[in-house]
């Protein structure tokens, strides 16, 4: 089987706890709107599409940030699962670029460690409120 980035991908897809965290803030959501809409008349697609849909977006973006820095940091599984020099994840590059037979080279080390610390803090700040918004809605229970 050739490897591919759906090797890696598509593992972390079925998290456990972004399955969780979905199933808690839905079970949140109080019954009293999706009766109210289906009786104005709305079916169940239009229930899901204007009502769940639009409520589940901090959720679905801190979903999407565990995910995303799950598969940043990982290692072991990208270094198993992709084996081509052209589908190396970032931390595996690091990695193999970094560390030769014998020695470490400390300050590319670190260089490469500092530039891939970037890419998950731009993608955090300007999302920490529907992050924690996500994180504490799927809590509580309405």
């Amino acid at each position: 089987m050739a490897a591919s980035f759906r090797s890696v991908v598509i593992p972390a897809i079925s998290n456990g706890l972004t399955i969780f965290l979905y199933r808690q803030f839905f079970l949140g959501i109080p019954n009293d709107l999706k009766e109210a809409a289906i009786i104005d008349g709305a079916g169940w697609f239009r229930v899901y599409w204007q009502i769940y849909l639009p409520l589940s977006k901090p959720v679905a973006i801190s979903a999407g940030l565990l995910l995303f820095l799950s598969q940043w940091h990982a290692f072991v599984w990208p270094l198993l699962a992709t084996q081509s020099v052209n589908l190396r994840m970032v931390q595996v590059w690091v990695a193999y670029s970094t560390v030769t037979e014998y020695t470490v080279i400390w300050n590319y080390l670190l260089a490469a460690s500092a530039i891939t610390a970037i890419i998950p803090m731009i993608l955090i700040f300007p999302l920490q409120k529907y992050f924690i918004r996500g994180i504490s809605a799927s809590g509580l229970k309405g």
